[in-house]
């Protein structure tokens, strides 16, 4: 949370706030939803995951500050790095954590579409390990 309150007091102290509204937008949704978690003690794997799909911002601020210092684009290997990296990180973060979390819920919700007894199954009852894609919480000792 603490990056998101930092970037926020950022562009509002150097004015960038009223020209990305899509920013204080992304930033007010982000700090919202993680109060709620943090509050209710709920969803912290979610939320983790959700959080890889920020990793990409490390690449775009460096190659800012690489602009910043005047650092010529056509000739700095750097910045020429940081330019090909970015969408490559951007995308492996983005569809796999929010692919394994679309996958996850979408399992859930079968769980729990299957278990009510809808499309004509038995009526069950759930415990976690029918429920979990990854597998039984519990333990069986041999």
């Amino acid at each position: 949370m603490g990056y998101f309150i930092y970037d926020l007091t950022d562009m509002y102290i150097h004015g960038e706030l009223s020209n990305s509204k899509e920013y204080l937008v992304h930033h007010s949704l982000v700090l919202t939803a993680f109060s709620v978690i943090l509050y209710t003690g709920k969803l912290f794997g979610f939320a983790m995951i959700g959080l890889l799909v920020e990793v990409q911002t490390i690449f775009l601020h460096l190659r800012t500050m690489i602009r910043l210092i005047r650092s010529p684009k056509k000739s700095s290997t750097a910045y020429n790095a940081l330019d090909e990296k970015t969408p490559v990180v951007l995308r492996t973060f983005l569809i796999g954590g929010l692919g394994f979390l679309t996958y996850h819920n979408l399992h859930l919700t079968t769980a729990m579409v299957k278990a009510d007894g809808f499309f004509g199954y038995e009526t069950q009852t759930l415990d976690e390990d029918h429920v979990d894609p990854l597998g039984p919480v519990k333990v069986k000792k041999a």
